[in-house]
Formats: structure tokens, C-alpha cells, sequence
């Protein structure tokens, strides 16, 4: 199993009777406007995995996603077991969690295979944090 995608954004929401899935306002940059920190924004992350064409049967595999903040230190560790049923190529999750926001800076949302290292991803998003509300950019 390869992760496909990962989206980072403020919602998502499955349609009911269609199963179809939004997502609204993705995020790819941020600016905090708040009058202390840390602070957290409640973000969903949306992860879609492949079937590789050699797999076979139910998968499930060990998962784990993590939060890093501009100077490396890890601030959210979640561990996701993801299970992708044997006729789906694709399998969907949705996992909402709070970004804590310290500072400025580039902060890492990671995608990584417990079992294989080769198989991760990462997201870079810039973040502009303001204390002082009243310098408005």
C-alpha cells in the first residue's frame, strides 16, 4: 500500500448516501493572527492510499503521521492503522487533530510506513504568526 495523497485543510465531510468526499478550504500556507501562543487551529488531514498491483487480500498496515515544528521538535505523533479491504484499490481516511502554532516558520506534516521507511510523505506549510494583532499586513 502507497500513500497517494495528503491534504491538509480546515473541514472535510462525507456525503452520506454518495459516500463522496469535500474538502473545504484547503490549507497551504497559514497567518495566525492571535494575542498569545502557542495556539491551536484544528485542522483535517485527508490521506487516500493505493493498492500496489502485487498486493493482494485485506492490507493492513501500520501508519504513523506526525507534526513537526520549524525547529524539528515533534509536537503531535498519532499512530494510524490503516486496513483497505480486499477489493478496493483506494482506501480513505480522515484524521482531524490540532496544529499547535509556536512561531514563524515551516512547520511538517509527516506521512510514514512503520514497516518501510522508503514509503512516506511530507507537507511543508508556511506559517506567519502575529502576537501583535495591531500590525495587521
Amino acid at each position: 500500500m502507497q500513500i497517494e495523497h495528503l491534504i491538509l485543510a480546515k473541514g472535510s465531510a462525507v456525503d452520506r448516501d454518495s459516500q463522496s468526499l469535500s474538502v473545504f478550504e484547503m490549507i497551504e500556507q497559514m497567518q495566525i493572527q492571535a494575542p498569545q501562543f502557542p495556539v491551536n487551529v484544528p485542522v483535517h488531514a485527508v490521506l487516500v492510499f493505493r493498492r500496489q498491483s502485487d498486493e493482494a487480500g485485506v492490507l493492513t498496515e501500520p501508519w504513523q503521521m506526525s507534526l513537526k515544528a520549524p525547529d524539528g521538535k515533534t509536537l503531535l505523533s498519532q499512530n494510524l492503522d490503516v486496513k483497505m479491504e480486499e477489493n478496493h484499490r483506494r482506501q480513505r481516511l480522515r484524521v482531524n487533530f490540532p496544529m499547535q502554532i509556536h512561531s514563524d516558520g515551516t512547520y511538517h506534516i509527516e506521512l510514514r510506513n512503520r514497516n518501510h521507511d522508503f514509503n512516506s510523505r511530507s507537507l511543508a506549510i508556511d506559517v506567519k504568526a502575529l502576537t501583535d494583532i495591531s500590525k495587521r499586513q
